[in-house]
């Protein structure tokens, strides 16, 4: 458990397509999972390059919209609606309370970076 953590810090998991895809199924594994991955992910957001923030944007919105997706494929398979509700939870309400509570402008810059992938996809089906 402790090196699939690990891997949402490694440079090399965030530049590659593949590496993102792999974080993305993460996410996916189960529910409670999504916690540690986010608080992971959020110990690296405050001293991140652009670069990597985008990628952690990616990498939040498609495991949010796989897992709407999936919700809405699959509607007797119990587990999605469950992950997709701890992502909302779990990770993005906490970074939208951290973006607008924060002390620091670079602290809410950094986490803009992550969030503005969703808006830039709002109006996606």
């Amino acid at each position: 458990k402790n090196h699939l953590l690990r891997t949402v810090a490694n440079p090399l998991f965030l530049q590659s397509t593949e590496g993102k895809k792999f974080i993305t199924h993460l996410f996916h594994v189960d529910a409670s999972l999504v916690g540690e991955l986010h608080k992971a992910i959020k110990v690296q957001l405050f001293e991140a390059k652009r670069s990597i923030l985008n990628a952690y944007g990616e990498i939040y919105y498609n495991a949010w919209k796989q897992s709407a997706d999936k919700k809405e494929d699959d509607e007797e398979e119990e587990g999605q609606g469950e992950i997709q509700a701890s992502i909302e939870e779990n990770a993005l309400q906490d970074m939208m309370y951290y973006q607008i509570h924060a002390a620091n402008p670079k602290i809410a810059s950094s986490i803009r970076i992550v969030l503005d992938k969703f808006y830039v996809n709002k109006k996606s089906p």
